[in-house]
């Protein structure tokens, strides 16, 4: 009710958000010594993406991304 009061001008959001988001995964790439995760959240972002299109495959991602870290963690 009360967000629709608030009037926030987002533009040039979607930069900001992108270079932040490359930033946090250079440095979990550099910290570690293991880059199976990293490779996991590209490979199924990149499939995700050519299956659902853009405005639609984060969830997906991020529901199949969890599932498979799971079983590596299982393993």
């Amino acid at each position: 009710m009360f967000g629709s009061l608030v009037q926030f001008n987002t533009e040039g959001l979607e930069f900001v958000m992108t270079a932040f988001f490359v930033v946090i995964f250079i440095e979990q790439w550099m910290k570690e010594k293991k880059h199976h995760s990293a490779l996991v959240g590209l490979g199924i972002s990149a499939l995700s993406l050519m299956i659902f299109g853009g405005s639609d495959f984060i969830i997906p991602a991020m529901i199949a991304i969890l599932g498979v870290l799971t079983v590596l963690e299982n393993l």
